[in-house]
């Protein structure tokens, strides 16, 4: 069977000649000088050049721009007056693309995707994040929850800047930047009448004992926080596709107990909070970033994020 030919494709007609910007910005001074002698004053150029500047754009617009008349001042043609909003707008469009273009490279503007394990969205996190919104009101703040295999793979691929994860493994990476920030408290959410939920602090062979419920996204791979043997004992862990909030609902109807990080306790009805006190209860929360980039973005929410972690740890009790 013959192959259907592909569509022929149709190029967009292109003017073998554009006009300059300088010529367009000399047309918009005279426009509204109304005289070459007052657009050169205006610019700091000398009338002939000014001229000159004119005489070529209409040279490419085919006809003139300004009725020429002795002693009065200059009037749009119907060519002039046909162009001279689209020549406004183009320079305005330029100015705002250069001023864009400033911001960015100053840290005031752009985007910054950040990626976030589920529960990190406060403590110092919280805190370095208002400071940064409030110091950049321009800056395009996008932030993304996955697990940490999730916010790897996207940071490897592109779609993230910067990834905040808890319990990482030392990725060994000469590609990827990665630094402790924080150390939080792991604690264990259990319905309020467990029998557990009488004792003030959890040991990990409480925690064994538990039916342990953890939060992953859907169609993510293990959850890889507390899945590992920690503590020594391996903690058998389900896992749910469903949000913070449900897991938590999930804990105060008896389905189970979850852990989290300390920064990362809710209040939920029904629900009550244990620390882990026992070896390797300290969740380090880390940032990890493309060693190569030098996005000034990230780098200045990287800098109000380890302030607002020194100031944590100088104000936590000794």
């Amino acid at each position: 069977m013959p192959l259907a030919p592909e569509p022929r494709r149709l190029s967009r007609p292109r003017p073998s000649r554009r006009p300059e910007f300088n010529q367009l910005e000399m047309f918009l001074e005279v426009a509204d000088a109304r005289s070459f002698s007052g657009a050169a004053r205006g610019t700091g150029r000398t009338q002939p050049a000014v001229s000159r500047a004119i005489g070529r754009l209409e040279n490419l617009c085919g006809g003139d721009l300004f009725q020429r008349r002795p002693g009065a001042p200059l009037i749009l043609t119907p060519i002039g007056e046909a162009i001279l909003p689209t020549a406004r707008l183009l320079l305005h469009t330029v100015d705002q693309m250069l001023l864009r273009a400033t911001q960015t490279a100053q840290s005031r503007a752009g985007t910054l995707k950040l990626g976030l394990y589920p529960g990190l969205a406060a403590g110092p996190l919280r805190a370095a994040l208002t400071d940064f919104t409030r110091a950049s009101p321009d800056v395009q703040l996008r932030l993304i929850e996955g697990i940490q295999s999730e916010l790897h793979r996207q940071l490897m691929d592109g779609g993230i800047d910067l990834m905040i994860a808890a319990l990482m493994t030392d990725l060994a990476s000469t590609v990827l930047t990665q630094e402790a920030l924080w150390e939080e408290q792991l604690v264990v959410a259990l319905p309020e009448d467990h029998p557990l939920a009488a004792k003030p602090a959890l040991d990990w062979g409480d925690v064994a004992s538990l039916r342990v419920i953890l939060w992953t996204s859907p169609g993510g791979s293990a959850d890889g926080g507390v899945l590992y043997e920690i503590g020594g004992r391996a903690i058998e862990c389900e896992r749910h596709a469903v949000s913070r909030t449900t897991l938590l609902e999930m804990v105060a109807m008896g389905l189970g107990a979850t852990i989290a990080c300390e920064s990362a306790v809710a209040l939920c009805t029904g629900v009550i909070y244990r620390p882990i006190e026992d070896e390797n209860a300290l969740a380090v929360i880390e940032a990890i970033w493309p060693t190569s980039d030098g996005n000034p973005l990230r780098h200045r929410l990287l800098t109000d994020i380890r302030r607002c972690a020194a100031s944590r740890a100088m104000s936590a009790p000794a």
